[in-house]
């Protein structure tokens, strides 16, 4: 608990869009507030960089020898869905929950379940 009873301004200095800005007032609740909106942001920059890092990965992979990638077709196929999904779907919705960070569980479990009933269509569908 935080004995001051004064506030606290407390500035993150971050590489993202929004900056992180906290009052702390001398109660927990706006302490741990204050933590999860900033674990919140790191992690929406480390999924950018993840994406950025996929990118390169794929283009790399490209680059290097073209042919032999697109022989192990299945590699490169998934690869590439897997950096659109974390581009096109996964990071805006992470990306919105800086605004509201209670649904971010919610959406975590969303794309667990989609991505665990696609896995398991996979399985069931025939070769």
């Amino acid at each position: 608990m935080v004995t001051n009873t004064s506030p606290a301004v407390v500035t993150v200095d971050s590489t993202s869009n929004a900056t992180n800005l906290c009052i702390i007032q001398p109660t927990d609740i706006h302490v741990y507030a204050c933590i999860f909106r900033y674990a919140l942001g790191e992690l929406v920059e480390a999924e950018r960089d993840y994406i950025n890092d996929l990118t390169e990965l794929i283009e790399k992979l490209e680059a290097e020898d073209p042919i032999k990638f697109r022989n192990v077709a299945s590699v490169a196929a998934e690869l590439k869905d897997l950096a659109e999904f974390h581009r096109g779907l996964f990071l805006p919705d992470l990306t919105n929950c800086l605004d509201n960070p209670s649904e971010v569980a919610d959406m975590f479990m969303k794309w667990v379940s989609v991505q665990l009933f696609n896995s398991m269509k996979k399985r069931l569908s025939p070769v």
